[in-house]
């Protein structure tokens, strides 16, 4: 499938523009195309990791997609560049930063939930989603061929990458959730009246005794199909139990203790976020 991708030069950089601005200077860094990198300045100034001056012009390029779990039109114009490297990197069989890659593509996507209608421009918008069908099929082939490796990473990387891989096949409403809910929280609210609920968690006897859990099915390891199953499947996988146990909540069945009504918990938490 192919990727193009909007010359660096464009003045469409100007136009679609992330947080703080033009990123088109932070592409060019992270795609290799500078010689020399000037000094970069973090815009994450309390990030206490010391960084070279590349990784701080990726981590702006990611802050500039993603501030504050917003949607910025510099996305279409950006994500097609990430893909590219990412199938470089995967080329190269560079795990570190497919890794890394994978997960901030999908926190990107993540936000793709507030954006207002579609990109007006049709060939940019075919890009966009070239882009996202490109970066599906290298992270599956990542999952499986890295398995024994992302079983050993520290819980917060495997959550980066869970909430990344969420959004990336198709669940950007649920990678939102997942990233607002990072804490092992959730928050919700009633579909059918105003009652509104906050920082439900698995030792909280109030929300368990609101909602009803899913039932586990066992997942093949293959099939991506149903997202409750490998989600599930994964999070056992990879040791994250309480998650795994949150996540039967989270698709359970929620009763009103106002109203009566019943709902699913996944749709009274994007009521809660006003998503979906």
């Amino acid at each position: 499938m192919e990727i193009k991708c909007v010359p660096l030069d464009s003045q469409l950089w100007d136009e679609f523009r992330g947080a703080y601005g033009n990123v088109s200077e932070e592409v060019k860094i992270v795609m290799g195309y500078c010689k020399d990198i000037a000094p970069q300045q973090k815009l994450r100034r309390l990030e206490p990791d010391r960084k070279s001056d590349y990784e701080i012009a990726f981590d702006n390029l990611c802050e500039n997609l993603w501030h504050q779990m917003s949607f910025y039109p510099a996305t279409y114009l950006a994500l097609p560049y990430l893909v590219c490297l990412l199938q470089k990197k995967a080329e190269e069989n560079d795990f570190k930063w497919q890794l890394r890659l994978i997960s901030a593509i999908g926190a990107v996507l993540a936000t793709d939930v507030w954006k207002d209608g579609d990109c007006c421009d049709n060939e940019i918008l075919e890009n966009y989603k070239n882009s996202i069908a490109c970066v599906k099929e290298i992270t599956m082939t990542f999952v499986k061929e890295y398995a024994i490796s992302l079983k050993v990473l520290d819980e917060v990387a495997k959550q980066e990458l869970l909430i990344g891989m969420l959004a990336i096949l198709g669940e950007k409403e649920l990678a939102f959730l997942s990233t607002c809910n990072f804490e092992n929280e959730c928050c919700f609210a009633c579909e059918h009246c105003e009652y509104c609920y906050e920082g439900g968690a698995l030792e909280d006897t109030e929300f368990l005794n609101m909602v009803e859990p899913a039932q586990p099915k066992e997942w093949d390891g293959i099939s991506y199909d149903d997202t409750f199953t490998w989600y599930y499947g994964i999070l056992k996988k990879w040791g994250l139990n309480q998650q795994a146990k949150l996540l039967l909540y989270h698709y359970g069945t929620f009763t009103c203790p106002e109203c009566g009504k019943t709902s699913l918990l996944l749709d009274c938490m994007k009521q809660y976020y006003e998503i979906g």
